[in-house]
């Protein structure tokens, strides 16, 4: 079994349209899992700027904020 897909493997990399195929087939999965995450971390630091601005409006003090959202106090007196 292991032989089989060893030679299949061989005929593939043999071809150069192939190769450059499945080369480009990752590096596409490659950017769509990378702008995935980028997503996520924005979305992240998005919801830590509303949670620190809602506590902001509630009086919450700058130093506490900071250690609830993990925001530096320079970010949060700039909200």
């Amino acid at each position: 079994m292991f032989g089989i897909a060893v030679n299949k493997l061989k005929k593939l990399s043999a071809n150069e349209k192939i190769r450059e195929r499945i080369y480009q087939e990752e590096k596409d999965r490659m950017d769509r899992v990378s702008a995935l995450a980028k997503s996520k971390r924005d979305g992240i630091e998005k919801g830590k700027i509303e949670d620190a601005t809602a506590m902001k409006t509630e009086g919450i003090k700058d130093d506490v904020i900071a250690r609830v959202t993990g925001l530096s106090i320079d970010e949060i007196k700039k909200l």
